[in-house]
C-alpha cells in the first residue's frame, strides 16, 4: 500500500515493513519487543522496559 502527497510517496507499507514521513503515535511507540515510549510528566518522554 502507498499513500502520496502531491505525487510524493509519505506512507509505504509492504512485505519489507512500513516506511512514513512525519510519524505520529498519539499515545505510545513500542520498539522492538522490550521498549516503550510515551510522553512521562509534563515536556518528558519515558523509555520504559517492557520485556519479560
Amino acid at each position: 500500500m502507498t499513500v502520496y502527497k502531491n505525487d510524493e510517496e509519505v506512507l509505504v507499507a509492504n512485505n519489507e515493513g512500513v516506511k512514513a514521513e512525519d510519524l505520529h503515535a498519539t499515545t505510545y511507540l513500542i520498539i522492538g519487543t522490550n521498549s516503550r515510549f510515551e510522553d512521562y510528566g509534563n515536556g518528558r518522554t519515558g523509555c520504559f522496559w517492557i520485556g519479560g
